[in-house]
């Protein structure tokens, strides 16, 4: 097992290291940051299933399937990409508080140049 510092920091610097520091690169970057602004009925019928079914990836100590339980009982917000994108971010401070290692500060603004193209290019 790794450790939970060398996890978030491979995760700061875009480097999976392993399933779960993989789970907090892709999820952003794959999905939440290319969603409409305000998705149709349609997008969000499908980001609530990728985001409730999404399988956790951090099922380890300290970790223990944190990701699954935030979902579990704080649903995921479909209807606006900028609540998703700040509700993953409050996920991802779970499973670092969980895990003993500090929090982060997000904000909106460079959590989209971290993870769009202007273009919307991946």
């Amino acid at each position: 097992m790794l450790d939970a510092n060398k996890i978030f920091s491979a995760i700061d610097d875009n480097k999976a290291i392993c399933p779960c520091s993989a789970q907090w690169i892709m999820v952003p970057l794959c999905y939440a940051a290319y969603l409409p602004e305000s998705p149709d009925n349609d997008v969000q019928a499908h980001a609530k299933i990728f985001f409730s079914y999404f399988p956790d990836q951090c099922i380890d100590e300290p970790f223990n399937r944190c990701y699954r339980n935030y979902s579990d009982s704080n649903p995921p917000p479909v209807h606006d990409r900028k609540k998703l994108m700040y509700w993953l971010q409050i996920a991802e401070n779970e499973c670092r508080r969980k895990a003993g290692v500090p929090e982060r500060v997000f904000s909106f603004k460079r959590l989209m140049r971290r993870w769009r193209y202007p273009d919307g290019y991946i």
